[in-house]
């Protein structure tokens, strides 16, 4: 109850909608700069220049050190956490084959110090690793040191990461987080093979097929892999989507040659879903999923928008990118 109610007084301080549809009509990077601040997001520098990803970064690993203050099971945060951990473990793997330091591409948001991590991967001792992760980080730096394919590598860690974080949610025994995860995989698949089907290249295609779907969802990877065509996926996805969330999803397919396009809908999906089962109640793990799934997704606006903004995008095309709920 105690944690509950602390959740529930933080909710003022969560990235608001209204904030990130503002910040897409502003200047980069002084005034960006200027809203980070009002919005309660300390701007951080490096060679006295502004840092976005620090900037974003530090917000984000500050939240979970919060959150580990008063949340009486870990549980949860890990869950989220390990990402960072296998992106981190990715980038050093990666790193190391390329000769470059990893440092300036570490997220320092997992549970896994990043300099733990650079130097693991510099000795090519994983051990001190937690049991799944360990293994996976062994099998990547195997596959890179023998035959030079970091790509091999990126597909061994993403799928033992949604299967690290699958086993942890079930671990746990907390259903609708076992529940979204199983989700997140579904919707992360569907893109891939949405891409997939604008490949020419017919080997390429096979590799793909063979390698690049992550496991931990309801829908057969198998039949998944053998579908002719979008409206065939969508098919597959009748059972765990409603009719509205499959029509949106076909319809940002749909949309020119813009691949991100289906990505961001089933962002939206997601988040939909989430912020649903957040409402359930306002005790136990529920404000919890709610005030993590808000915490990410409005870094993740917040570096989408960044982007657009150095890319010179315009403040309309920014906010139809947004995933936000409207």
């Amino acid at each position: 109850m105690y944690s509950a109610a602390k959740l529930a007084a933080l909710e003022g301080t969560l990235i608001k909608d209204d904030f990130l549809v503002a910040l897409c009509g502003a200047s980069y990077p002084d005034e960006f700069q200027s809203r980070l601040r009002e919005g309660g997001i300390t701007p951080r520098y490096a060679g006295g220049a502004f840092d976005a990803e620090l900037t974003l970064t530090s917000y984000l690993s500050e939240k979970y050190e919060l959150l580990a203050g008063f949340i009486p099971d870990p549980e949860p945060r890990l869950i989220l956490q390990a990402r960072y951990d296998f992106h981190n473990i990715k980038t050093a793997v990666k790193c190391r084959l390329l000769g470059i330091d990893p440092s300036p591409y570490f997220i320092d948001c997992g549970t896994v110090p990043p300099d733990k991590i650079a130097g693991m991967a510099k000795s090519r001792d994983w051990s001190e690793l937690p049991d799944g992760m360990r293994e996976a980080a062994t099998a990547a730096d195997k596959e890179t040191t023998g035959s030079s394919r970091p790509r091999q590598a990126d597909v061994i860690l993403d799928s033992a990461c949604f299967s690290y974080m699958k086993k942890l949610a079930d671990g746990f025994g907390c259903r609708p987080v076992s529940r979204l995860l199983s989700l997140k995989s579904d919707l992360t698949n569907l893109v891939t093979r949405l891409r997939i089907f604008r490949i020419s290249n017919k080997p390429a295609v096979e590799r793909f097929l063979k390698d690049s779907f992550v496991a931990g969802g309801k829908v057969s990877l198998k039949k998944l892999a053998s579908c002719a065509g979008p409206e065939e996926v969508f098919g597959l996805y009748a059972d765990i989507l409603t009719p509205g969330e499959l029509a949106a999803l076909s319809y940002s397919s749909s949309q020119g040659s813009d691949p991100g396009a289906a990505s961001a809908a089933c962002d939206r999906v997601f988040l939909s879903r989430a912020e649903e089962c957040g409402r359930t109640s306002q005790l136990g793990i529920y404000p919890l999923i709610r005030f993590l799934t808000r915490t990410e997704y409005g870094v993740k606006n917040l570096r989408l928008i960044c982007a657009g903004l150095e890319s010179g995008k315009s403040a309309e095309a920014l906010r139809e990118e947004l995933i936000i709920l409207v």
